[in-house]
Parts: C-alpha cells; sequence; structure tokens
C-alpha cells in the first residue's frame, strides 16, 4: 500500500457461530495485523481479478449508517464495529447446509489516502480452516496464515467502501466487493450482510463487455479490418469458451494471440481502462458470462478483397454448424452452403452477385 495512506483505526471480532457471539479481541500490538491489513486492501484494489462493483440495496442500509457514524465520530468507531459485527454473525446464522460459513473472523479498518478527503473502509471476513484456541491472540496470527505455502493469503470475503467524507458528510464513491471463496460470490456476504446488489446483471455485463470491447477494437484499428475481423472472433471464442469473464485474464489471452500488441502501449492503457470509461457500455471487471447473450453472436467470416465471383472460403475458429452454416437443398438435386451473417462488409461485399 502507497505510504500515502493510513490506517486511523481498525477493529477484530471472532465471529463465533458454535457460541452464538461476536467476540472483540483487542489487536493493536500486533503489528502482523496492520501489515495484514495493508497488504489485503492493495492486493484487491489492484491486483485481483475476482473484484465486482456494487450499490445499496436501500437508501436505509444498516452496515452503511455505521460506517458513517464512525467517520463523523471517530470515538465511536469500536461501538458501530460491534454493531457490524453482530450484523455479519446474525447474516451467517441463517445459512444452513454447504452455504454455512467455516469459521473465522471480521476485520474492520478505516484508511485514509493522504491528506485528502477519501476514505476507505474496508471490512475483512477470513474464513479458518481448522479450529483456533479463541482465548488467546492466536486467532489474530491465525488469521493472518497462509492456508500453504503456495497461498497468497487464507481464503476471504472482503468489501471496500470508498468515501469521500467532510465534516458532516459521508459519500460513496463506489462499493468493491471480493471473494475468493464464491466464484459468484456468496448471497450472505453481500446481500444478507452487506445489504448490497451487484451494479450489473451478469445479462448486462456480457451485452455490455462485448459491444464495448469489439467496439474499442474497431476503432483503434478502423484502418486495418482483417485485425479488426481477428480481434472480433477472439474476443467471442473468449466468452464462448468461458464460463465467467475476468478483464485480466481476456487481455493475457489476447496478448498471447496477438503478440504485436504487447509493444503498444498506449492501445494497452486504454484497453485496460475500458471497463470503467462513463459510457453507456461499461462494466464489471469480473462476471459470469450470460450464456444466451453469447450464443446469438457469429463468428465473422470477412472477405479482403472479393475481386471475382470465384470465392474461395476457410473457416477458422469455432462455428455452430446447427445455426451459422447449414448445407441446403434447394429441391432441385443441388446443394449450397448457407452462412449467416449480419455483418455489414460481407453483405455489400456480396451485393453484386446477390443482384445478378
Amino acid at each position: 500500500m502507497s505510504n500515502l495512506y493510513s490506517i486511523a483505526a481498525h477493529s477484530f471480532h471472532d465471529i463465533d457461530l458454535k457460541n452464538d457471539c461476536s467476540a472483540f479481541i483487542d489487536s493493536n500490538n500486533s503489528p502482523n495485523l496492520l501489515a495484514y491489513i495493508e497488504q489485503t486492501i492493495n492486493y484487491t484494489l489492484n491486483d485481483s481479478k475476482r473484484c465486482q462493483r456494487y450499490t445499496l440495496k436501500r437508501e436505509t442500509n444498516e452496515v452503511f449508517a455505521n460506517i458513517r457514524n464512525s467517520f463523523l465520530d471517530i470515538d465511536s468507531f469500536l461501538e458501530n464495529s460491534e454493531n457490524i459485527s453482530n450484523m455479519l454473525l446474525e447474516a451467517e446464522k441463517q445459512c444452513h447446509g454447504a452455504a454455512k460459513p467455516s469459521e473465522g473472523a471480521l476485520i474492520q479498518a478505516i484508511i485514509r489516502n493522504g491528506d485528502s478527503n477519501n476514505y476507505y473502509y474496508a471490512l475483512i471476513k477470513n474464513e479458518f480452516l481448522s479450529a483456533i484456541d479463541r482465548e488467546t491472540m492466536e486467532e489474530v496470527e491465525a488469521f493472518i496464515q497462509k492456508k500453504n505455502k503456495d497461498d497468497k493469503a487464507p481464503s476471504l470475503r472482503i468489501c471496500i467502501f470508498d468515501l469521500e467524507v467532510d465534516s458532516d458528510e459521508c459519500e460513496i464513491n463506489s462499493i468493491i466487493v471480493d471473494d475468493s471463496i464464491q466464484p459468484s460470490h456468496a448471497v450472505h456476504w453481500y446481500e444478507f450482510f452487506l445489504g448490497l446488489k451487484k451494479s450489473h446483471t451478469d445479462e448486462l455485463n456480457t451485452e455490455n463487455a462485448v459491444k464495448g470491447i469489439i467496439q474499442f477494437w474497431e476503432n483503434t484499428y478502423k484502418d486495418e479490418p482483417g485485425k479488426v475481423l481477428h480481434l472480433r472472433n477472439d474476443t467471442i471464442s473468449y466468452f464462448r469458451c468461458n464460463t465467467q469473464f475476468s478483464f485480466d485474464d481476456y487481455i493475457d489471452t489476447i496478448l498471447g494471440l496477438h503478440d504485436d500488441l504487447n509493444s503498444n502501449d498506449e492501445v494497452l492503457n486504454n484497453l485496460r481502462d475500458l471497463p470503467d470509461k462513463s459510457t453507456r457500455m461499461n462494466f464489471d471487471r469480473t462476471f459470469d458470462i450470460s450464456r444466451e447473450n453469447i450464443k446469438k453472436r457469429f463468428i465473422t467470416k470477412k472477405f479482403f478483397p472479393l475481386n471475382s465471383k470465384n470465392y474461395e472460403l476457410s473457416i477458422k475458429g469455432e462455428i455452430d454448424f446447427t445455426t451459422d452454416i447449414k448445407l441446403v437443398n434447394d429441391l432441385t438435386g443441388q446443394y449450397f452452403l448457407q452462412i449467416r451473417t449480419d455483418d455489414k462488409h460481407t453483405i455489400d461485399s456480396f451485393k453484386d452477385t446477390m443482384e445478378s
């Protein structure tokens, strides 16, 4: 975390489902815990591929009301963090069976951004995979321990409120939720406890991402239609071959297929900023791909140039032979390929043949 950031306050609560209690544990003398908070926030904001944006489900949000009270009166932070921890306990008690959370603890922290009015309020729920001694400070150390040498951190759920704060008001810039335990994010965490809803549905995210990314390639390489063709097809193939969209993973995939992009910093920087641009097609960096929105899209086969009526057709990439291409009998004993397309360039290229 940048040295412009500082932890103004933090708390540690053991969420004990077995004994139905949320117990405050004094962790002020644990420098390891402060380092853990910094590392976790920094990783979530800058490196995580599982973040999604959320908004308040209702204006009367109890968790945010307590967060707001803490900023308006810093001396009330521990009282408010206790209230929030009890809310998490109640939310987790509603879960049963496979959805029931593991034993764990909740960290809350107020993080200031330099001398500005920008703050983060972080809620980090770590789920332990083994029993801990709740009568000592070992739970603090267990909280920050790695499960094994290859893990960056224990399993956790995290929510970060990005806020603008002045003397009498606390406004939300954005709310980010991350969940390393469940790919689709646990409902009890973001809805029952935090009272949030996704900023975008998976359907809208899928539609906006496909349209926005393809439009980006078309605008960037408008003088290179062949390049646009391959980037468009590779984009659609990515969505067809994956169940979850990760923008960072998409970029890595495209760079692996188009090595020349690695040396174009301007294009890459503009691409990386794409999800957050204030356009009608913005989208989350991570979401579940809507299959209905993708199966209607076709891999486009363009012809550059079309100078005669003797065409050679070659197909690369995934084709749905039930909808994209069909072998049709014209009732005279002749067969021909029927290729479905809505691509204007291809249609225009064949106009002379169609009209003749």
